[in-house]
């Protein structure tokens, strides 16, 4: 896979496309003990339809183990984040289009309107993300214990 998405933060680990990709029994978020709880996160979009993909519930799920406490915190903030870019995005692309703004204006303004929730979502990262890209899952994890053992149970290596 080409490049990390959230280079700043977190622990790589890329495990094919596959029926059973392993997780540690504990919570993905919190790191405590689950006891068999588990919820389905989305895929990150990818590619030129990754948006409309996830739009519409088309991306990758995977179930993982959280509490369910855990697990909705952990939903909102990437539903959350892929939302208000998308939403900013939108709505000065309207606001160009409506202004009959050139493409270079739009593209400038949508720049300099998304580094601030860029910037935020560097600095509150999910504790967990994954996307599926050319067959192969990039999973990124905030816990580097949680990925070595997510690692050494698929038989894969950490990309650190």
């Amino acid at each position: 896979m080409g490049s990390n998405w959230n280079k700043s933060d977190g622990y790589y680990v890329e495990v094919g496309d596959r029926e059973n990709i392993l997780f540690p029994p504990r919570c993905i978020v919190c790191d405590k003990n689950v006891d068999g709880s588990y919820i389905k996160i989305q895929g990150n979009p990818v590619g030129y339809y990754g948006a409309w993909k996830w739009q519409f519930g088309l991306n990758p799920k995977i179930k993982v183990p959280a509490h369910i406490k855990c697990g909705h915190k952990l939903k909102r903030n990437i539903l959350f984040r892929n939302l208000l870019l998308f939403f900013l995005a939108a709505i000065i692309l309207i606001i160009g289009i409506y202004f009959d703004w050139n493409r270079w204006q739009i593209i400038g303004l949508i720049l300099v309107v998304l580094i601030l929730p860029l910037y935020w979502q560097e600095k509150n990262a999910p504790a967990f993300e994954f996307r599926l890209e050319d067959k192969i899952y990039e999973f990124r994890f905030l816990n580097k214990e949680y990925a070595r053992e997510f690692a050494g149970l698929n038989g894969v290596s950490i990309k650190e």
